[in-house]
This record gives structure tokens, C-alpha cells and sequence, in this order.
């Protein structure tokens, strides 16, 4: 588990590097490594420079690494994982390969060493700004459900994103201090935009923890005691399920509706949050997988305060929507809602009156 704190500066040095190697607006750079501050940095600063960044995740086999770097044409490889780095003698690519990160020190014949890379960084490069239209990343699906595929977004989708995750936050915790703990694969659709973009639009410092070892998840929570969390939903699902198991929450799930079952369902909350290291959370996120129906139902009284929100794939827009717990909604809070899952075109996707709906949300959510 590693502490970030990112002065900047970086992204700017690895900038000048892109730039002086040859890579310009619009080409296109894979890039592949743990969750760290150089991974982090490199890619942003491809973003910088207009480029597309192509994650691949560490742990795609060869060939299948090999159609991905051909399928997006990129001429550039960077590695930063010991699992990719064992391949990479296995792989017929004719992209550039760098090696950065944990395998920087590393030496291969058919890559570049970092301190190598870096020598052509002493010169400014200069600004291309990228258009907001213009394509900025391609992200890979796993292939856990057959070959991967590719999803694009172009510069103004990542910042509309970034800023409508970072206004689930009120406006009183942006100005905090924050702490996020950054686990899934920065390749990862999500995690990727919520450590890469996000945090421009708050108006605190952030202080990244990266885990790379997911059976410690448990453990790290409770050290670094997170302000805003992200997970897939089974993470949330275990937690319920301890809470429920729990003596006060067996009492609490047989307690009728009233001032008792709130005590009890405060004393729940205190004790498993707290055991559990989200207790801090300002936000709680969940998505890439759909939230089961028993989940939706049954827990909001438990996360009630922290997770109002709840991203998850929808059959009927492309992108991710905001699903409320339903149960607890007033009837016209509740139509406006299932309008919202099955019209694309209501004002949460319009970019013009979103802020409006989240105007919406945040009176509802308070409200109940």
C-alpha cells in the first residue's frame, strides 16, 4: 500500500519526453502497470499532449495483449507490471515498448528502459490542446464475457464525468481534506476516471492510497479510512451481510418501524462502518456490475446517509445513470427516477440542464 501525495510536475516531465520521442495529438499509447503516482502521471500527461491513452489490464495474456495494441493502432507500449513484463518476449508487436513503474530498472532487448525515455525530457514541449470533441482514451472490457471491446470516450465525456462524480460530494466536503484509496485497476473504466479526472474538480487536496493486492482490501480500509469509496457491488453486499448477521442487527431487523429501530440502526452503523474502515465516508460509489434488487431494498436505512448514489450499467442508455433506492422515494420522486432509467434523453444526460437534475437529487436526498 503505497501514499501518494502528487505535486505536479510529473505529468509535465513525461510530457516533454512524449513530445520529444516523436508522439503527437491523436496518436495513440497503450499503457499498462499497478495502480501508482507514475501511472498516474503518464497518463496524464498522454491526455496533455492530445494523445489517446489505451489501458490494457496486467493481466491480459500475450496474444490477446497483441490484438488489443493492433486493434487501437498504438505505436507505444508502456509496462509497469511484473505479470506483463513475463510476456512480453512471447508477443509480435511493432509498438515501441517502455518500461516504467515497479519494472523500471528491468533490462529486456526489445524495451526501453525508463531513465532512457526520460533523457529527451529536458525540452518544454509545446501545448496541444486537445477539443473537447476529440477522442481521448479507449477502454477495454476485461474479456471475462468473451473478447474484449473497446469503448471510447472523447475529452468532454471524461470531464463531464469527472465533474458529475465529484458533485455527489457536497459542497462543504469539497473544501476538506480527502482520502482515497484507489484499488481496482487504474485500466478500469471507472476507477480510472474517479483517480485520473475527478479530483480537478474539488477544491481540497487529495491524498491517494494505492492497494494492488485486493485480498487486502479489508485490512487497508480500516488504515486509511477513506472519504469518498468505490467498489463493485459484492464488496457492499459482504458488508450487509455482516451487518444483518450481526446480534444488533438481527434485533434491528425485527424491530418495527420507530424510535428504537433507529437507535438500534445507529448503533449497527457505528459499529460495522467503523470495523469495516468506511465509517469516514463522505461518499460511498458502486457500479461495473448490476446492484442486486435485496441490496437496493433492504440496506438504504443502513447507508441511508453515505450512499445516495448508485452507478450501474443501463440496457437502455450507453454510459452509467443514477439509480436511487426506489422504496424510499416519494411517488413523484419515484417517476421522475424510473423516467431517468428508461429515457436517455431526460435532463440527467442533458449536458445543458444536468446541473438542474442534481439540484433535484440533492433536495430529494436531503428531504427524506
Amino acid at each position: 500500500m503505497t501514499l501518494v501525495i502528487h505535486a505536479g510536475g510529473g505529468d509535465r516531465l513525461f510530457r516533454n519526453a512524449l513530445w520529444a520521442w516523436g508522439i503527437r495529438k491523436g496518436d495513440r499509447v497503450a499503457l499498462t502497470g499497478i495502480n501508482s503516482v507514475d501511472y498516474l502521471a503518464l497518463e496524464q500527461a498522454v491526455g496533455l499532449m492530445g494523445a489517446v491513452s489505451v489501458p490494457i489490464y496486467y493481466t491480459t495474456p500475450a496474444a490477446e495483449a497483441e490484438t488489443l495494441l493492433q486493434k487501437s493502432g498504438a505505436h507505444w507500449f508502456f509496462v509497469g507490471d511484473r505479470r506483463m513484463l513475463a510476456q512480453l518476449e512471447k508477443m509480435k508487436t511493432e509498438a515501441r515498448i517502455v518500461l516504467f513503474s515497479v519494472v523500471q530498472k528491468e533490462s529486456l532487448p526489445s524495451a526501453m528502459g525508463w531513465e532512457q525515455f526520460l533523457t529527451k525530457s529536458q525540452d518544454p514541449a509545446p501545448m496541444q490542446r486537445p477539443d473537447p470533441e476529440d477522442l481521448a482514451t479507449i477502454r477495454y472490457t476485461s474479456g471475462t464475457t468473451g473478447e474484449p471491446k473497446g469503448v471510447t470516450f472523447n475529452f468532454s465525456q471524461l470531464s463531464w464525468m469527472g465533474e458529475v462524480l465529484t458533485n455527489l460530494v457536497s459542497w462543504q466536503d469539497r473544501h476538506r481534506p480527502m482520502r482515497y484509496l484507489s484499488f481496482l485497476p487504474l485500466s478500469h473504466v471507472v476507477e480510472g476516471i474517479l483517480a485520473s479526472y475527478a479530483p480537478y474538480y474539488l477544491l481540497a487536496d487529495v491524498g491517494y492510497y494505492y492497494l494492488n493486492d485486493f485480498g487486502a482490501l479489508t485490512d487497508a480500509l480500516p488504515k486509511v479510512r477513506p472519504t469518498i469509496f468505490f467498489s463493485v457491488p459484492r464488496f457492499y453486499e459482504k458488508l450487509w451481510e455482516k451487518a444483518i448477521a450481526n446480534p444488533v442487527g438481527k434485533a434491528w431487523q425485527k424491530t418495527p418501524e420507530g424510535m428504537y429501530q433507529q437507535a438500534l440502526g445507529k448503533l449497527l452503523k457505528a459499529v460495522v462502518l467503523k470495523k469495516a474502515g468506511i465509517d469516514q465516508c463522505r461518499q460511498l460509489i458502486v457500479g461495473s456490475a448490476p446492484v442486486s434488487e435485496a441490496l437496493l431494498k433492504k440496506s438504504p436505512p443502513f447507508f441511508k446517509e453515505r450512499a445516495a448514489s448508485i452507478f450501474f450499467r443501463s440496457p437502455w442508455v450507453s454510459g452509467f445513470i443514477l439509480l436511487l433506492p426506489l422504496a424510499k422515494l416519494p411517488r413523484r420522486e419515484k417517476n421522475i427516477i424510473r423516467l431517468c432509467q428508461k429515457n436517455g434523453r431526460c435532463g440527467f444526460f442533458k449536458k445543458a440542464s444536468n446541473r438542474l437534475f442534481w439540484l433535484m437529487y440533492q433536495t430529494f436526498w436531503k428531504n427524506l
